[in-house]
């Protein structure tokens, strides 16, 4: 069995260990995560790192700790790599379905954790936003919001403001049955953050050009070269980007909303997964019992 063992290579002070990838006799490839999320490694750098002035972007900082640095999506745009060469040819599909799911569940670990200190510690969650800013690496061009992608809301002209998460551009709801879409309630409550979480990161990533560049013939998908070129980076950035702040001013508007109606979080949460449609079917009891009073 031969070992690779991968990094990227962010700035002078900090390299990122990205995992291994095994290869077999029978040349089958494993790819195998780091012990340590790059997000931790990334937190760890960052707390080391001295304070600075706060950041106004909070969109591309978003972006440089959610997906950028923080996720499989690094190794695929380094520079630090030789080009793929299949890169540029557009008949090849450029991501696995694997690493697209991957990415998904990297860029919505991060954001919850960066949601729950925006919720616990808004300073901390400032100034780490800050100094992702300041210490990380620009993003490849210079990326901006993309205002044609229909932003998330609340559900405001429903009875219950809390009872539906609204998308123009997305099926934010998979699930397909009433008890699939019952336990999204359940989820809420383990953690609401991460429910939450959840959902923004399938829209940011998922429902986005991701989905496209799995699409073509399939020529392998080798870690140790760079796969992605400028255009399709870019691509990619700007929708999760956009998406990302959207997912965050949505979790600002739940979290006041939940407030003034003196609403636990958790429950605020558990509703907006909620479908207004589920008039069948047993509820939640504490959710049950929210519902009554709003």
């Amino acid at each position: 069995m031969n070992e690779q063992f991968l990094t990227i290579r962010v700035n002078d002070e900090l390299t990122l260990d990205a995992g291994i990838l095994q290869t077999e006799q029978d040349e089958i490839v494993t790819y195998l995560p780091p012990s340590i999320t790059t997000f931790a490694q990334i937190m760890v750098y960052l707390d080391s790192k001295p304070d600075v002035l706060p950041s106004k972007d909070e969109a591309t900082c978003l972006t440089k700790l959610c997906l950028r640095w923080s996720s499989i999506f690094a190794t695929l745009t380094d520079p630090n790599l030789l080009p793929w060469e299949y890169t540029n040819v557009g008949s090849v599909a450029m991501l696995d379905s694997w690493e697209e799911d991957l990415i998904g569940v990297e860029i919505a670990t991060s954001l919850a954790i960066l949601m729950k200190m925006s919720s616990n510690n808004e300073e901390r969650y400032l100034q780490i936003l800050a100094k992702a800013g300041h210490y990380l690496p620009g993003l490849a061009n210079i990326i901006r919001l993309d205002p044609s992608i229909p932003s998330l809301q609340l559900d405001t002209s429903l009875p219950n403001p809390f009872s539906k998460l609204i998308t123009a551009g997305g099926d934010l709801y998979h699930h397909t049955t009433i008890e699939q879409l019952l336990s999204l309630a359940v989820e809420a409550h383990r953690g609401p953050c991460q429910a939450l979480a959840d959902r923004i990161a399938r829209l940011a990533w998922t429902v986005g050009p991701a989905k496209g560049m799995r699409c073509g013939h399939r020529k392998g998908f080798p870690l140790n070269r760079r796969r992605l070129n400028i255009a399709n980076e870019s691509r990619l950035l700007q929708f999760t980007m956009t998406r990302l702040v959207q997912g965050m001013d949505f979790f600002r508007e739940l979290s006041i909303k939940a407030k003034n109606r003196n609403l636990p979080f958790t429950d605020a949460v558990s509703l907006a997964l909620c479908l207004p449609e589920m008039t069948t079917g047993v509820r939640p009891q504490s959710v049950n019992d929210k519902l009554k009073t709003l």
